[in-house]
């Protein structure tokens, strides 16, 4: 390992004018997206059965033949408009 990072001492200002700015950056964004998404996904790990239910209807819905997943997802719309509604109306 230290004699690669050494190795790479000396090559490193060439291999960075030679590489385009945006493939440079593209690692650091690559880290700084894994360290944002880390904390949701020790949350996910923390309480696996909130996750379980948004996993199993995205499952329903790329497995299950079209027609049966549409019409899943007609009746969940339509209870979660009338959920919707009755918050509305007692709020008036």
């Amino acid at each position: 390992m230290a004699l690669s990072e050494i190795f790479g001492a000396f090559i490193a200002e060439s291999v960075r004018r030679v590489t385009p700015r945006a493939a440079l950056l593209s690692a650091l964004s690559g880290i700084a997206i894994t360290f944002i998404a880390m904390d949701f996904t020790f949350k996910i790990f923390a309480r696996p059965l909130v996750a379980l239910v948004p996993m199993a209807i995205n499952l329903c819905r790329l497995l299950l033949p079209s027609e049966i997943a549409a019409r899943f997802a007609r009746r969940h719309g339509r209870h979660r408009r009338r959920y919707f509604a009755r918050l509305d109306a007692a709020a008036r």
